[in-house]
């Protein structure tokens, strides 16, 4: 979960890992960081994460190859 309000981000990802393995962070940098390091199935995103829009996440992700 891509999310800049860390209380929120907790909150949804505690409830989420009751079914699923979750983590959230709470920058661009931060999710393309760990986009890299890690195999990741599913993302949510905020639409708008620091100066930046969650559609700029997910145009990075295409680019590098994350999806087609």
């Amino acid at each position: 979960m891509v999310e800049d309000n860390r209380t929120y981000a907790h909150n949804v990802v505690s409830w989420l890992k009751n079914n699923i393995c979750a983590y959230y962070v709470l920058s661009m940098d931060a999710a393309k960081s760990f986009l890299c390091k890690n195999e990741v199935h599913m993302v949510f995103s905020n639409s708008k994460i620091e100066k930046s829009h969650g559609i700029q996440l997910l145009e990075w992700m295409k680019i590098e190859g994350y999806y087609q």
